[in-house]
């Protein structure tokens, strides 16, 4: 993008453009900090708006979801699913976000090159405002399945709430859906050379 692209893309977003992101989005215009948790606002612009930051992934695995806030159609109801997907390792959580589902790491694999996972449970799916703007974040996607049908009514109903067609709850609820989200492993850097995935 160029520098004027960056510029119009958060002012679309900040004038009420909605924004959805999927798996890779925090993995974009990143820190690059490691496990090192940062303040928000020391954070670069870009994971300020989607509200949250890539550190790595472990192996793909099933784990359990649960549904926070089943505001969503495809998701009222629900308390909880099994999903296998290669699951990124967020960090620097925006405070302000709203939890629509938390990846749950207990009893997942977390040793050796799976210990990204050896933490409390962590959002998966959010909504938060950035401006006028509603911006949403889903963890799903690496897998081909989650593109060839098994959740095509899950990303629609992201789509129609980044639209403003599904009315979506923004208040917070980071500190009571998912208490110590942001406590890593800080003395693990990943391959044990300082390297990221």
């Amino acid at each position: 993008m160029t520098a004027q692209g960056v510029k119009n893309f958060y002012a679309a977003i900040r004038g009420g453009v909605g924004f959805l992101g999927f798996h890779s989005s925090t993995d974009t215009w990143r820190g690059n900090t490691g496990y090192k948790v940062d303040a928000f606002f020391d954070q670069p612009e870009y994971i300020r708006l989607q509200g949250g930051e890539f550190i790595i992934h472990g192996e793909q695995q099933e784990a359990t979801v649960e549904v926070v806030d089943d505001v969503l159609p495809w998701s009222k109801g629900k308390k909880s699913f099994r999903h296998h997907d290669e699951w990124y390792a967020n960090k620097n959580f925006a405070p302000e976000m709203r939890v629509l589902m938390s990846l749950q790491t207990a009893g997942m694999k977390n040793k050796d090159h799976n210990k990204c996972y050896d933490r409390p449970a962590f959002p998966c799916v959010w909504a938060r405002k950035e401006g006028a703007g509603t911006v949403l974040y889903c963890a799903f996607g690496h897998k081909n399945s989650f593109w060839e049908g098994d959740f095509d009514a899950l990303i629609g109903d992201l789509v129609r709430a980044a639209l403003g067609e599904i009315k979506i709850s923004t208040e917070p609820n980071l500190k009571t859906s998912c208490p110590g989200a942001d406590m890593l492993q800080n003395d693990w850097n990943g391959r044990g050379n300082g390297e990221l995935y």
